[in-house]
């Protein structure tokens, strides 16, 4: 697994105040191209001048409903910012610094993915509170285990009074 540093990454608010900076007259652009109960891709387009009829750079984020702790309330949100941060990145030079075309709030799910390690069925039968338990609960779904532990968890949460 490749190692990286956050700090060699731009937040997307960086990307965004540095292209209002730099073109004070462009346009940033989101639409929604999908959205299910599921999953969301939003498009960002990025126009330089307000006068401009074709983008000069787009881009797209796709985010699942539920993936992690902020997308159960905030999946369309972190979707668009994600698009947004990408497509800026498209703009190279300062937009998109040491080539790095990921923005530090992308790297930082890389970084939580990497650290997520696997959870059982003996897991969550070892949690002894709801506290326990909902810390569980996130780790699966970084590692991506929650849909097919959720009988588990349910059962555990019953069973300590939840």
């Amino acid at each position: 697994m490749a190692s990286f540093n956050l700090a060699d990454y731009q937040t997307v608010q960086e990307r965004i105040d540095l292209f209002r900076t730099s073109f004070s007259q462009g346009r940033i652009v989101n639409k929604i191209v999908h959205i299910d109960d599921h999953s969301i891709i939003v498009e960002c387009s990025i126009y330089l001048n307000a006068t401009d009829e074709l983008p000069t750079c787009v881009d797209l984020a796709h985010e699942v409903k539920d993936a992690s702790p902020v997308n159960k309330t905030s999946w369309v949100e972190n979707c668009a910012t994600s698009s947004t941060g990408r497509a800026i990145s498209l703009l190279g030079g300062p937009f998109s610094p040491k080539g790095k075309r990921p923005s530090r709030e992308e790297m930082s799910k890389v970084e939580r993915g990497n650290k997520a390690t696997q959870v059982t069925t003996k897991d969550i039968q070892n949690a002894t509170t709801l506290s326990d338990l909902n810390d569980l609960w996130s780790r699966a779904v970084d590692s991506g285990d929650s849909v097919k532990l959720i009988s588990d968890f349910t059962a555990r949460k019953k069973a300590l009074g939840g």
